[in-house]
Parts: structure tokens; C-alpha cells; sequence
């Protein structure tokens, strides 16, 4: 089941996050280490939740690079503006992912716990 998300490395779109979106990543790869190891139901489910989380940040920041930027804002365009840019999109995404309403976690949840054999 690890192997298989390592596998997203690979993909274009992975490489493409800065230190904040590869700690969301750890973040997930170790919630799903752990939940392996021990068989914990409750790990499993912290992770998926890690894992859409990752996903909506991965998809606000591909989002973002579709858009002008525009000169206007509270923020100069350069380092502070983008640091800030991927604080908001990490809050976004955090926020998405506790709202369930997507419900990509549940659907990993479901299908992962079916080979963890709680």
C-alpha cells in the first residue's frame, strides 16, 4: 500500500511543491506507515484525511498558476506574496478536507481498511 503512493514521486505535478507541500506529503506518508504497522483504524482514517488534504493543496496551487497574477493586493508581488499564497492555499486545503463534503477520504478509508483486515 506504501509502495504504492511512493509511486506518486514520479508524477509531473509532485515535484512541483515547495518545503510546506513536501511536509504535507511526510505527513501523510507517515500516517499511513503508522496505521500499516499497527493496524490502527484511527491512524488509517488520519491519514486519508492527510492524503486530501495534500491533494486540495496540490490542486489550489496548479489552480493558482492558471491565473494573471494582478499588481493589485496587500502584497508586493515576489517572496512574501508567494510564501503567503501557500500559507492561504495550505489553510484552504486543511479547511476543504475537514468539511468531508469532497469525500475523498471516506472513499480511501473504505477501500484501504478492506486490505488492513481490522
Amino acid at each position: 500500500m506504501v509502495d504504492a503512493i511512493k509511486g506518486m514521486e514520479s508524477l509531473p505535478y509532485a515535484k512541483t511543491g515547495g518545503a510546506r507541500l513536501e511536509a504535507a506529503r511526510g505527513s501523510f506518508e507517515a500516517e499511513l506507515q503508522k496505521a500499516a504497522e499497527f493496524k490502527d483504524a484511527g491512524d488509517l482514517k488520519k491519514a486519508c484525511s492527510a492524503f486530501e488534504s495534500y491533494f486540495f493543496q496540490m490542486m489550489f496551487r496548479e489552480m493558482r498558476k492558471t491565473c494573471m497574477e494582478h499588481d493589485g493586493g496587500s502584497l508586493p508581488a515576489g517572496n512574501a506574496r508567494a510564501i503567503f499564497q501557500d500559507m492561504l492555499d495550505e489553510e484552504y486545503s486543511k479547511s476543504a478536507a475537514q468539511s468531508g463534503s469532497f469525500g475523498l477520504a471516506d472513499m480511501m478509508y473504505k477501500q484501504m481498511s478492506r486490505s488492513m483486515h481490522y
